[in-house]
């Protein structure tokens, strides 16, 4: 069992037996996560770490490009329409 003291400051020093374990080194962020026990100290991720985890959707790029421009063609179709609607209506 590792100790620390809480300084003036609020600042612990985490022992080095638990840096090395948790294989913590300088720069690195740590989350206290609180739990009814108590509280749990751990290496905070990253987002690269994060990478791989979830499998990339199959997307089929080409199709969804075809979709995506139909669709703003018919936003601006629409748009246009009421353009002329508005505009001989006066």
């Amino acid at each position: 069992m590792s100790k620390a003291r809480l300084s003036s400051k609020g600042q612990l020093t985490v022992p080095a037996e638990v840096r090395r374990v948790l294989g913590l080194t300088r720069g690195d962020n740590v989350v206290f996560e609180l739990r009814p026990e108590g509280v749990l100290l751990r290496k905070a991720g990253r987002a690269r770490d994060l990478i791989g985890v979830i499998p990339p959707l199959p997307v089929d790029w080409k199709t969804a490009r075809r979709k995506a421009w139909a669709e703003r063609a018919g936003r601006l179709e629409a748009r246009s329409s009421a353009t002329r609607t508005s505009s001989s209506g006066s």
